[in-house]
Parts: C-alpha cells; structure tokens; sequence
C-alpha cells in the first residue's frame, strides 16, 4: 500500500485558504516589518544564540569530532 499524494494544492486553485489571491510570479508586492520580542532583546556576548535539535541528519558544519562507538553519520 502506497501513502496517498496529499491534496492541499491539487486543483491548483489560489483561494485554497481566505483570502487567497493570485498574482504573476515577478509581480511586486510591499512587504511588512515583523515586530517580535527577540529582535528588541540586547544580547551581552557575541556569539551562537541557539540550538535547534533534529532527527535529520543534515545542517551546518560546527566542528571535528571523534565519531567513537555512533558510525551512522559521518561526514567525508
């Protein structure tokens, strides 16, 4: 048994949700500034701000270490 295609954007129609409109791909169109509080938080070091944690293996290089006992996810 196959998982069946999800049928969100299957008839291809631009008022899938309210107020959906369509627009031609190079059209312009004005944006808006985001307001949220960790843009306005005054940070005392330098530095990384967060970790994010994911099953998938993929993402930034942060540095060389000894893989040890865990072989799954090695990089060449």
């Amino acid at each position: 048994m196959q998982p069946a295609a999800p049928e969100t954007f299957k008839d291809q129609n631009a008022h899938w949700w309210e107020g959906g409109q369509k627009v031609q791909s190079t059209a312009e169109f004005a944006t808006r500034k985001l307001q949220t509080q960790m843009d306005k938080l005054t940070r005392k070091q330098s530095g990384r701000r967060s970790r994010t944690r994911t099953d998938r293996k993929r993402g930034r290089y942060v540095r060389a270490v000894p893989a040890g006992n865990q072989t799954s996810d090695i990089a060449f």
